[in-house]
């Protein structure tokens, strides 16, 4: 994977992961395709590990697999966040449904749990977008309740919801191999040129 042009700090904290300094991991992937998409995994995004119905048609189109309610589901689990940062998490549902998000600390206590309700009990998405994460925050988990179908979740690091693709973030990946090449170097430390070989491993 190529990480492109990197400073000399961006550099020294990949070296570590290379190098070790964090452990062999394996360690939650999260690509900067997926945190402006859908940092849900392939999986959770098409509900994959759930017993899934039949399609859904939504307000947005036609979902191949959905979730049928009205009792609690959880969607997605340990969704990494960054304190301070934006996050929205939305899904595609019918009926009464209410979203839950469920921020959490990195011990597992519960941060914050805040929800959106649906108007009506029409086909629509519900959001709930949150400016800047609260600092305990590490993590968020994901349910539906309520509902007759739910679909598609997504969780982006943006302050609004995107148009939903496939989740392309990963659980579990071991760094195989990386590669730093110098481009320019200076007083200031100068610029790299990095790419990382991951695997994912579950």
């Amino acid at each position: 994977m190529d990480l492109g042009l990197l400073d000399a700090a961006e550099m020294s904290v990949v070296d570590e992961f290379v190098q070790g300094a964090w452990g062999a991991g394996p360690f939650r992937w999260v690509s900067c395709a997926a945190h402006d998409s859908n940092a849900l995994t392939p999986g959770q995004s098409i509900l994959a590990s759930l017993d899934a119905g039949t399609g859904m048609d939504m307000a947005s189109g036609w979902s191949p697999r959905s979730v049928l309610g009205p009792s609690p589901v959880k969607l997605a689990e340990r969704v990494p966040v960054i304190p301070g940062k934006p996050v929205t998490v939305a899904v595609e549902t019918t009926g009464a449904a209410t979203l839950t998000v469920t921020f959490r600390s990195a011990a597992g206590g519960v941060v914050a749990m805040p929800s959106r309700a649906a108007s009506g009990t029409l086909a629509q998405q519900l959001v709930y977008s949150a400016p800047s994460v609260a600092p305990e925050a590490r993590t968020v988990d994901v349910e539906v309740s309520g509902h007759v179908r739910a679909a598609r979740p997504q969780v982006s690091w943006t302050r609004e919801a995107r148009p939903w693709v496939p989740g392309r973030g990963a659980e579990q990946v071991v760094i195989q191999s990386g590669v730093a090449d110098p481009v320019v170097i200076n007083p200031a430390g100068g610029y790299w040129s990095g790419s990382l070989s991951l695997i994912e491993v579950g």
